[in-house]
């Protein structure tokens, strides 16, 4: 608040309280934008409008009726630290990262240059931000082959009836439920 460091003779003169009003709304607005504007240079505690600037910035094409902004901020994360050179070890901590630590697993066919990668974790969001870093990070000669394990009986018998009727068959069998 302005009033706050206004001197003390001036407290309670009308014509200074009229000023610090009209002046108040302005520098709070000011204030508000200085804050954003920090906000916005760190993906994990953007605002909207600044997931929005670094979508721009990597070439993300986001849609904000299907995507969390979780996801979204999630996306910008991963791109950003997709743009180095990568080991086995790095995909392993970029895949934990997208998928979960124990929600996926891979074999690497070094002899013929092949990675099968069988992942738990699924929903269309995800599953099109795995292929498109694993297309970013793995080496032009090396063929990747992702397996999704989709819901099963077996999962979803824990659930009523009652409960699965609000999803649609495709969301029952390609989102996490719960």
């Amino acid at each position: 608040m302005l009033k706050n460091f206004v001197n003390g003779i001036y407290r309670g003169n009308m014509e200074m309280d009229a000023i610090i009003e009209a002046v108040q709304p302005e520098l709070d607005e000011r204030s508000e934008r200085t804050r954003n504007h920090f906000y916005d240079a760190f993906p994990k505690i953007a605002t909207p409008a600044g997931v929005l600037k670094w979508e721009i910035i990597l070439g993300i094409v986001a849609d904000p009726t299907t995507e969390s902004m979780g996801f979204r901020r999630g996306r910008i994360l991963n791109r950003l630290a997709s743009n180095v050179p990568y080991t086995e070890r790095t995909m392993q901590e970029i895949m934990d990262n997208i998928m979960g630590a124990g929600n996926w697993s891979y074999e690497l066919d070094y002899r013929n240059y092949r990675l099968d990668i069988n992942s738990l974790r699924h929903g269309k969001n995800w599953v099109h931000e795995m292929e498109l870093t694993l297309e970013k990070i793995l080496p032009a000669n090396l063929i990747y082959n992702l397996n999704i394990r989709y819901n099963q009986h077996q999962s979803l018998s824990d659930y009523t009836h009652e409960y699965l009727s609000q999803f649609t068959h495709a969301q029952i069998r390609e989102e996490p439920l719960g």
